[in-house]
């Protein structure tokens, strides 16, 4: 029975751990065991492995405003990376550096940016009144944006504030929302998944289901896939499987700040919550803390563009056949005559 409670205790020590954090953070990185956490001049870095929180590293932001751009981090160099146009910063020596020659286009508001391959790329975005569907990379040689050439001919619909996941070579979006051509004021959330592969350069679709209305720029990774909460509910997305189950949310996930992303590390889920005497908490829980059983389980089809294909073919044979049909009789009829 001690060696129970002994057992008990030291699960809850390395399941549930919690670290208060500066409140003046206003964005927040992911890479590897380390989460990195970003005020206006100064981050600080959180060991996910020793659960530890690091003195503050402080920098001249140069006069930028850190807001308004996404961090990332290649070979120990961090880069901001403007959310709406093209500036790219360079933290060098604690100063940050503007480094691009590009222009400052603000055409793409809510884009995917991500590396692969140790590259920036960016995906997508919105600005005057349209989304983009094109994809682009950030060339350290010319220190400018450079267009990706895709070899097909069909790509997903232009889109912004999208999920997305990299497998490998493969990087594939869910959801997120287009720009109606007819209306420009009206917005669609998308239902569908869409998978570029770099090693052939070229899209493909992968399924529609409406589940992926709920994926956006606020999703969270998981061991399988991705993840995203609505209205109480959490949707977890298993793209090999191409399945969804559905959890109700832990109260305490509800509590959490969402401007900040929801990390996956060594099978914990790492967000920031504030407690009630307004303190900023990093937190740590298990998928069972925080989601328990699913609920409900739903299969994507398959075979959605088989099946659009199949009536497509169909519908031609019938029409083939009516007019074989119409044909003959009109060849009937002039033999009568």
């Amino acid at each position: 029975m001690k060696l129970f409670y002994i057992l008990f205790f030291i699960s809850s020590i390395v399941f549930s751990q919690d670290i208060e954090i500066p409140k003046n953070i206003i964005s927040t990185y992911n890479d590897e065991h380390n989460i990195y956490l970003f005020s206006e001049k100064e981050y600080y870095t959180v060991d996910l492995l020793n659960y530890n929180i690091s003195e503050p590293n402080f920098f001249d932001n140069n006069g930028f405003d850190t807001k308004n751009f996404s961090t990332i981090k290649i070979d120990s160099v961090f880069y901001f990376i403007s959310r709406i146009g093209g500036f790219v910063l360079k933290l060098k020596e604690n100063t940050l550096t503007r480094i691009d020659n590009s222009f400052n286009h603000k055409m793409q508001f809510g884009s995917t940016i991500f590396i692969y391959n140790n590259e920036i790329y960016r995906y997508g975005g919105y600005g005057f009144f349209s989304s983009r569907d094109f994809m682009v990379k950030y060339d350290f040689l010319t220190n400018e944006w450079e267009s990706i050439i895709i070899k097909n001919n069909e790509v997903p619909k232009g889109r912004f504030d999208n999920s997305f996941l990299l497998n490998k070579d493969e990087f594939i979006i869910m959801g997120g929302v287009n720009v109606d051509r007819l209306n420009r004021q009206n917005r669609i959330n998308l239902n569908d998944s869409w998978q570029f592969s770099f090693k052939d350069m070229n899209w493909n679709k992968v399924a529609s289901d409406e589940y992926f209305k709920y994926f956006n720029s606020n999703f969270f990774k998981t061991k399988n896939g991705a993840g995203t909460i609505k209205g109480g509910k959490a949707y977890l997305y298993f793209n090999k499987e191409l399945s969804f189950k559905t959890y109700d949310v832990s109260p305490i996930l509800l509590k959490r700040q969402s401007r900040f992303k929801i990390y996956f590390y060594n099978n914990l889920y790492h967000f920031i919550v504030k407690s009630n005497n307004n303190k900023m908490i990093l937190m740590s829980r298990t998928k069972k803390e925080l989601f328990g059983t699913s609920i409900a389980i739903r299969h994507i089809n398959k075979n959605n563009n088989l099946k659009v294909i199949m009536a497509l073919v169909l519908f031609s044979i019938i029409v083939l056949i009516i007019l074989s049909i119409h044909q003959y009789l009109y060849y009937l009829s002039l033999i009568h005559i």
